[in-house]
């Protein structure tokens, strides 16, 4: 499968040099990135082929069968340990679960 390069814009140099957030994708379900997070060097938060940036945050939509659209968050947070918790929740009115609670986590 071929890869496609997305143009993202990105924060002044003398800012911090990285990708500005928020980022949107549009490919089949809409994306919006909030946070990219920071990288953990801890042993759960990343493998040899995947980073899993703690704070990493965003925003999608997804398109259901019938029609409908549902809006949820995905989140890395903070996990007990050398692990991560992914949680991911629905929009409820414009808020997605309570940022200490672990509803959604896994």
């Amino acid at each position: 499968r071929a890869a496609t390069l997305l143009a993202v814009a990105r924060e002044s140099a003398a800012v911090s040099g990285g990708v500005a957030a928020p980022i949107k994708f549009f490919q089949g379900t809409q994306i919006e990135v909030e946070s990219f997070g920071v990288v953990d060097p801890r042993p759960g938060y990343h493998t040899q082929h995947q980073l899993f940036p703690r704070g990493l945050s965003h925003t999608g939509t997804y398109a259901l069968d019938c029609g409908l659209t549902e809006r949820f968050k995905c989140e890395v947070l903070e996990g007990p340990g050398d692990a991560p918790v992914f949680r991911v929740s629905l929009d409820k009115g414009g808020r997605y679960g309570d940022p200490g609670s672990q509803e959604g986590a896994v």
